[in-house]
């Protein structure tokens, strides 16, 4: 709105010198490294009581979210302070430490997300089955200087039935995300998801009938994946045939069909926003099913000559299908490639690289560009702009605007998120931000009455 204001509050959290909107879900659980490293395993392990929850500290993974493999939704999850967590899968094939499947959901108890920041590491260990250990995601997930890693570990299982793969992390598996149902994977400020097995948007299975929405994914299921700072690192670990025989690579995307129905509607994202990579090595697939149940490339490669599900796909193809984005940007935008992308390897072999062009967003609440969020910046805002580096209201001078700018006073690029009053640098004299604070005010509420 651009003359008339209205009071409101908005929570937010500021994350390595960037803003982003919090994930409002019910009941925080935190990290808090109570119980320190199990003795008999070595590990810090998600388990054991470690968590704080309303408040009360060492609590069991159990106790919190009612689930030792993950939360059934309802619950804001976040490991911090350089932690290293495991989540052992199968504890060696013996029955005691085995925790089964990762699997954080929403399908019983509401939306909710797992947050890991501040050099934290979340390190699920795949060393059993043919196929590894499955992480089956249905909630938001935040690497924010964080690690998701998922690798396989021989030193800790028999060779007869040590894992030869990290197995699968999936997006959208089943039940655990509802139909016409959105989660976001935000890897930001350094944050990588590190994976020696697959990672999957979706999940294939046999032909579904629509009294039976518990294999394969449910229909309008959207997966958004952001990248800005981060990367998604699938090198290492052997390939395996999965997914209906045919295909062994290591990013997939699955479209299904309800049988008698039709399509089902997925959408699937990979959008970068800033800087980045995506590392793999046994090739990159876009499968779908047709009214019969059988699986084929996407259609729309078709014009693209990918011939079966045999080959890889290069990056470029992600891209003309409108999957690969950058700021939202792709072949289906009529974008170009190459603005955005460069790649090194080939299709299907070792260490295929996909490099971001993008570089990182400028300073929030730096609305003249110049690296730091001073009075200038002030002045500008309040001659109502243009404004560079805004976040709220864009194109319009706005209240929110002043508080993006208020909040970051004294910050510069790359001096993270000091904010007034926090031990940060502050260029001008206090007094002179106090005036500009009341400044601001009082002009703010003459507008106010003016136009309420």
């Amino acid at each position: 709105m651009k003359h008339g204001f209205m009071a409101v509050i908005v929570t937010v959290s500021i994350i390595g010198g960037s803003i982003s909107n919090s994930i409002q879900a019910q009941v925080p659980v935190t990290w808090d490294g109570s119980a320190g490293i199990n003795p008999v395993y070595g590990t810090l392990r998600w388990e054991d009581p470690n968590w704080t929850k309303d408040g009360i500290p060492g609590q069991t993974a159990l106790a919190t979210m009612g689930d030792n493999t993950g939360s059934r939704g309802g619950l804001d999850i976040s490991i911090g302070g350089g932690a290293v967590v495991e989540f052992d899968h199968n504890d060696g094939g013996t029955v005691s430490g085995a925790l089964g499947d990762f699997k954080p959901r929403m399908d019983l108890n509401g939306p909710g997300s797992l947050t890991i920041k501040e050099g934290a590491v979340l390190w699920m260990d795949s060393h059993s089955d043919a196929d590894g250990r499955w992480t089956r995601v249905g909630l938001n997930i935040n690497l924010d200087n964080g690690t998701l890693r998922r690798t396989f570990d021989p030193s800790k299982c028999p060779p007869s039935e040590c894992s030869v793969t990290g197995g699968r992390l999936i997006f959208g598996y089943q039940n655990e995300l509802l139909p016409d149902t959105k989660i976001e994977i935000n890897l930001t400020n350094g944050g990588r998801i590190e994976s020696h097995g697959k990672v999957v948007f979706g999940n294939p299975d046999f032909h579904e009938e629509p009294d039976n929405p518990s294999t394969g994914h449910n229909p309008g299921i959207e997966v958004a994946m952001m990248i800005n700072n981060g990367t998604l690192d699938l090198s290492g670990g052997d390939a395996y045939p999965d997914f209906f025989g045919l295909v062994d690579g290591e990013l997939i995307f699955i479209y299904e069909y309800y049988a008698g129905v039709g399509p089902k509607n997925e959408k699937y994202s990979v959008n970068f926003a800033g800087p980045g990579s995506i590392v793999v090595d046994t090739g990159i697939f876009v499968a779908e099913q047709d009214a019969a149940g059988v699986y084929a490339p996407h259609h729309e490669l078709d014009a693209m000559a990918v011939p079966d599900l045999y080959t890889s796909l290069r990056y470029q193809d992600l891209w003309n299908l409108g999957i690969l984005q950058a700021n939202g940007q792709s072949g289906m935008t009529g974008a170009t490639f190459g603005d955005y992308f460069t790649t090194s390897g080939a299709p299907g072999l070792d260490d295929y690289t996909l490099t971001s062009l993008l570089a990182a967003p400028g300073l929030a609440g730096d609305y003249n560009d110049n690296g730091v969020v001073d009075a200038a910046d002030y002045v500008l805002w309040r001659k109502g702009g243009p404004l560079a580096n805004e976040v709220a209201d864009p194109g319009v001078a706005s209240a929110a605007d002043y508080m993006e700018w208020r909040a970051r006073f004294g910050n510069s690029s790359g001096s993270g998120s000091v904010q007034f009053g926090a031990g940060g640098a502050v260029p001008e004299p206090a007094s002179l931000l106090l005036g500009l604070f009341g400044m601001a005010a009082t002009w703010l509420d003459r507008r106010f009455k003016r136009f309420a």
